[in-house]
């Protein structure tokens, strides 16, 4: 037999064996324990887990109760709308430009003025793109310097910062440096 008519053929089986039974001690009117009794305390504990869930439920779902949801959204509104602002803020150099561009008596003079300023700025960042990057390299080393404190190698030095051994071009200290063999 398979597996599924196994399984089918022994529910069965019992089925008709517990009716049965149920139905001898009926007929028999006695005081034994019958399978409806079993039956009858595996529901009333199933429903009273499932009315405790209900309960549960109930309780979480309630928090929209003690939450003011026009207050919850005024609150994300208060907090998303200024951060878009500061976000696109940049956008606010158009209007600016224009207001200030419209005051003059020969405004396409001042747009000039600009693609003028921007020719030279493109200039200057192609003619010397590396010594601003090797500027701003330097830049970033100094405030590291100022703002963070000395790593542990420089600690473990016994207080002579940048002292190196013979022979060590890496920079690196006496402690990590190896020697070739």
């Amino acid at each position: 037999m398979r597996a599924a008519a196994k399984i089918a053929w022994a529910g069965a089986s019992v089925a008709v064996g517990l009716f049965l039974w149920e139905y001898l001690i009926l007929e028999w009117e006695s005081g034994l324990p019958k399978p409806s009794d079993g039956l009858e305390r595996l529901a009333r504990t199933l429903e009273d887990l499932w009315e405790f869930v209900g309960y549960l439920g109930a309780k979480v779902s309630a928090i929209f109760t003690w939450i003011r949801l026009e207050k919850l959204f005024q609150a994300f509104d208060n907090l998303l709308h200024p951060t878009m602002r500061s976000i696109f803020s940049w956008a606010m150099f158009y209007k600016g430009y224009v207001e200030t561009v419209n005051l003059y008596d020969h405004p396409y003079k001042v747009l000039f003025g600009s693609v003028v300023l921007l020719c030279a700025a493109a200039f200057l960042v192609y003619r010397y793109r590396l010594e601003i990057v090797h500027l701003m390299l330097r830049i970033k080393a100094s405030v590291k310097r100022v703002w963070w404190p000395p790593d542990d190698d420089d600690a473990d030095n016994d207080g002579k910062k940048g002292e190196e051994d013979e022979g060590n071009s890496t920079g690196a200290s006496r402690k990590n440096w190896k020697r070739k063999k």
